[in-house]
């Protein structure tokens, strides 16, 4: 990870306009060509449930100069005592999300490789997939002495571990991106949805959209979403023509397509209108497959969606050609998830690239004390997701870029940007 420095401006305006060059020539993002490796972004289900974790396949390998996988954690806490700095990372390394907490680990392990820091030691306690398990986990760490803590994984859990560190002054950076629980020396490092809505709906205005209708999950995303395009419309000048729910069964998906559908029917043919959809995989290909079939002229409205778009799956969807998502630089993603694969022989899930962006970013303001000043340092940093840094109400700031589907291909339609 590089960190800006005093030459920032410069070089990120540099990297803007590289990018903007290269959109206009074409550039277009590729996935892994293993059919198996695509897996769908991004974190806790943009801070309220976990989605499916990533796909898995393959025996686990482990390149030899591994300090700490196969150890035991007294092991790890050995290695420890001789390192200057102690990060405790808490993951679920056994119940039901296991495989996302080795994921993380696995990934935070290559971050110290890569990094050649013999002075940081990463120290894993297990939260058992449960508020509890992470609530006795950071107790252990604390005992430890670490000196700063990544994870847990999941908001309640984060609830559970935040007044155990602030009581003994050590901070955190987890991977949730459920606002509620930052601040206070607390620091989430996943996929903002408020960010994603107002970057996405910035470019669709930009482009003359300012009619939308939103098909949303029937849950607290969906209806945080809601509440999301509802404020950017109002401050914005914007129409909400529609707003539908879905649950999971297919009557329903086609059910509220005509919905949206007679609506649109309804309206005028001045301005131009976009139908966001902030879930992908088969949820996307069923709605809105059932939109072209209830007669929405996809040729003439807009799809929008979010970072859930952003796999190989929505490829394979001819409905949603020429569609806008917002999504976050993937060139970096590609490289960590084809090394993460040459080590570990499977594929990391999807937020594994923030426990490699954690141990990263702590690496990097360790020589200052892990202070507020220093993880909230303004110029921000260069992670595997992109740019971002951390703000003081411990909430992440990310440049989205925004991609379009093209003729079989993702293309960058807008280059990311804060």
């Amino acid at each position: 990870m590089i960190k800006y420095k005093s030459d920032f401006p410069s070089l990120y305006l540099v990297g803007l306009l590289l990018l903007m060059f290269l959109t206009s020539c074409g550039v277009t993002k590729t996935f892994p060509q293993d059919n198996k490796r695509y897996p769908e972004r991004y974190g806790e289900k943009q801070g309220y449930e976990y989605q499916e974790p990533g796909r898995y396949g393959g025996q686990r390998g482990h390149p030899q100069d591994m300090e700490l996988r196969g150890h035991s954690f007294d092991d790890a806490k050995n290695i420890a005592i001789s390192a200057e700095y102690k990060i405790g990372i808490l993951v679920p390394l056994s119940g039901g999300a296991q495989k996302i907490g080795q994921s993380l680990l696995d990934a935070a392990q290559m971050a110290v490789m890569d990094n050649s820091q013999q002075k940081i030691a990463l120290v894993p306690y297990d939260t058992k997939s449960t508020p509890q398990g992470a609530s006795e986990a950071a107790g252990k760490a604390v005992t430890d002495g670490v000196d700063i803590i990544i994870g847990p994984l999941f908001s309640n859990s984060v609830r559970q571990i935040a007044p155990i560190a602030r009581e003994a002054n050590i901070p955190v950076i987890a991977f949730s991106n459920n606002k509620s629980v930052a601040g206070d020396g607390v620091y989430i490092l996943g996929l903002m949805p408020n960010q994603q809505i107002k970057r996405l709906m910035d470019f669709a205005n930009a482009e003359g959209i300012s009619r939308y209708a939103a098909i949303l999950p029937n849950d607290i995303y969906g209806h945080e979403v809601a509440k999301l395009v509802q404020a950017y419309s109002r401050d914005n000048s914007a129409q909400i023509i529609a707003t539908e729910y879905y649950s999971s069964s297919k009557a329903n998906y086609e059910e509220v397509a005509a919905k949206v559908a007679e609506k649109l029917m309804n309206l005028s043919h001045n301005g131009r209108t976009g139908i966001l959809i902030p879930e992908g995989g088969e949820k996307l290909e069923r709605l809105s497959i059932a939109l072209n079939q209830n007669g929405v002229n996809l040729d003439n409205v807009k799809l929008l969606g979010t970072a859930y778009w952003d796999n190989r799956k929505t490829l394979s969807i001819p409905e949603l050609d020429n569609a806008y998502y917002v999504s976050v630089p993937y060139r970096g993603r590609n490289s960590f998830e084809d090394k993460f694969y040459s080590y570990y022989g499977y594929e990391p899930d999807n937020v594994a690239s923030l426990g490699y962006e954690a141990v990263e970013l702590t690496i990097n303001v360790a020589g200052q004390g892990f202070t507020p000043s220093a993880l909230q340092d303004k110029m921000g940093y260069s992670g595997i997701n992109g740019l971002y840094r951390l703000q003081a109400d411990g909430v992440n700031e990310r440049a989205y870029e925004v991609m379009e589907v093209r003729g079989g291909k993702i293309i960058v339609a807008d280059p990311a940007k804060f």
